[in-house]
């Protein structure tokens, strides 16, 4: 079950994936004077971003009310949520990793903030619901991709194999 549930999260619309491509491609142009590691891990992460926003807010129906979940852990509970907390929990992963790459521990704030902003979209234009459970499982996932990188870098011996450094 788990898996058809993330096939159907991963079939978007062709015309994302050639939006994120098209991300990918034009962050690799644009810095191309940056070392090769800080260009891949920004463009990729990039797209990854723009995929996050495409399966949170803009593949999602518009619902009849706005809907909101307040109190933490809710969902905690409930066998139906699930698996919506597996995703949840497994969503930011890469944007801690490659954001970790990129800016180190500073990707747990801006990944918050980022699923922050996807919640009051999502409560504003009525797709999804602002959830704090959401939150919380994002900004663990992060946190989660970001101790992934630090184990990478430990166990290929880079003090920093990927920072972006100013020109």
């Amino acid at each position: 079950m788990l898996y058809r549930y993330i096939v159907h999260l991963l079939v978007f619309s062709w015309w994302h994936y050639a939006i994120a491509a098209g991300i990918c491609v034009l962050t690799l142009l644009v810095f191309r004077k940056k070392p090769a590691c800080d260009r891949w891990a920004l463009a990729l992460l990039l797209a990854y971003v723009y995929l996050v926003i495409a399966g949170t807010i803009l593949d999602r129906p518009l619902q009849k009310e706005p809907v909101w979940h307040l109190r933490p852990f809710w969902s905690y509970g409930s066998r139906r949520q699930r698996i919506n907390i597996i995703l949840n929990l497994l969503m930011f992963v890469p944007v801690g990793f490659l954001g970790g790459a990129l800016i180190g521990w500073k990707i747990i704030p801006w990944a918050a903030r980022f699923s922050f902003g996807i919640e009051i979209v999502q409560l504003v234009t009525w797709r999804g619901s602002y959830d704090v459970d959401d939150l919380i499982n994002n900004t663990a996932s992060a946190i989660l991709g970001f101790l992934l990188f630090l184990l990478f870098r430990r166990i290929t011996k880079k003090p920093d194999p990927c920072v972006l450094t100013p020109e």
